[in-house]
């Protein structure tokens, strides 16, 4: 009966879930083209560009949204850091997340004048962040802004 009960909790349809299941979106074409609020990824996109390589998704995917050539984005950083929660620094109003420490990294890119923030787990493709929020402090803690 234990069995049973496992096998139903899990739900192998993908159906319920739970709060830290992921959806795996494409880029945005530009700004206009609508605002989800939140993350974005891609494990491919049209041109051939791969989650394998985060900063060059980061790179096309900001080219895209601020409209620019991909030659004009300017990677400002690109760092391994330590994210306090499952939300990996862009939490979603109404999401709940995996309360534990995350290794992943955080790549800043400036297309067009702005500053466009993508994160990532460790081995996991970049999300797009748009109100993003600082990784864990050294010692485990929260940094303030």
């Amino acid at each position: 009966m234990l069995v049973a009960v496992l096998a139903v909790s899990c739900g192998g349809d993908g159906e319920g879930a739970g709060p830290d299941a992921a959806e795996t979106l494409s880029p945005a074409p530009s700004e206009d083209a609508g605002d989800d609020g939140g993350q974005t990824t891609a494990p491919e996109q049209e041109d051939g560009v791969t989650s394998d390589d985060p900063e060059a998704f980061a790179r096309a995917d900001a080219a895209q949204r601020a409209g620019v050539d991909e030659a004009e984005v300017t990677v400002v950083t690109n760092e391994a850091v330590t994210w306090p929660d499952g939300s990996l620094g862009c939490p979603q109003p109404g999401q709940f997340y995996t309360q534990a420490l995350v290794d992943g990294y955080r790549i800043v890119v400036e297309a067009g004048g702005q500053e466009l923030h993508y994160h990532g787990q460790t081995g996991q493709p970049p999300a797009y962040c748009e109100n993003p929020s600082e990784p864990a402090a050294d010692d485990g803690g929260v940094v303030d802004r």
